[in-house]
């Protein structure tokens, strides 16, 4: 009996023959694997361990003999990957912790390609500087060289913070001269926004759709009393949702 190789990874597919060009033959093989009928065949072993296999081979002429092929298969188990990871994560909390769920944990190498960068640690923690779609992929190696991946993908999302004083000085000192609200770096779509100023009979005083843009006090380039103003502001975040906000400022000379 000539055989194609001896060990392999499951599904491990050999191919068998027999030293005759006639005859026939019929392939036994343990662990309850289907026989097989031909001079040659091919075999798929899906589950680990050793197998082996027997020939029952008849001549042309009606002699039979029976044979056990030596030595016998190995087949090695194939790892599965599995690992645990949030679909979506917010930038405002960018680190996520990647739990591997792989069988038989330690018996594996590991390899994780995540934002261009290669790590070989069990259990990697990922900081994501910004929004976006990201994929991470896991390699497994068992020690016997067999192979296993798996890719997922995760969105980190914007998420806007803003912060809106409640009074300023615009007295041209350099310090708190400007009325703007105050936005963390993501999750505001900055083509739909809209800051408004008026006075307390409301009239209009300001307007932008710049979000770097705020007020100085002025009105037509002259300076407006000491008073409480009403402001408004509407913008919409990276996800679509509309905020409308209204509030109050203390103007102080």
């Amino acid at each position: 009996i000539t055989v194609d190789k001896l060990k392999g990874c499951a599904p491990f597919t050999n191919i068998l023959a027999i030293d005759k060009n006639s005859g026939t033959a019929d392939w036994i093989f343990d662990r309850g694997l289907k026989s097989r009928r031909g001079l040659s065949t091919s075999q798929t072993f899906t589950g680990s361990g050793l197998y082996t296999a027997h020939v029952n081979y008849m001549s042309a002429e009606g002699c039979a003999t029976v044979y056990t092929a030596i030595p016998t298969f190995t087949v090695y188990e194939k790892p599965v990957a599995k690992f645990s990871v949030p679909s979506i994560v917010s930038i405002a909390e960018p680190q996520v912790q990647i739990e591997n769920q792989t069988s038989s944990m330690n018996d594996h190498y590991y390899n994780w390609s995540i934002l261009n960068t290669q790590y070989s640690v069990l259990n990697p923690t990922v900081n994501f500087t910004k929004p976006g779609k990201y994929e991470i992929r896991l390699e497994v190696t068992s020690f016997a060289g067999c192979t296993d991946t798996l890719t997922k993908s995760i969105e980190v999302k914007g998420a806007y913070n803003v912060w809106i004083p409640s009074s300023f000085t615009p007295n041209f000192d350099g310090v708190n001269d400007i009325f703007i609200p105050v936005f963390s770096p993501y999750g505001v779509d900055t083509k739909h926004y809209e800051f408004t100023i008026f006075n307390r009979w409301g009239s209009l005083l300001f307007n932008t759709s710049n979000i770097n843009a705020g007020w100085d006090g002025t009105y037509k380039g002259e300076p407006v009393i000491e008073a409480v103003y009403v402001f408004t502001l509407k913008f919409k975040d990276s996800d679509g949702v509309v905020y409308d906000k209204i509030g109050h400022v203390t103007l102080l000379r």
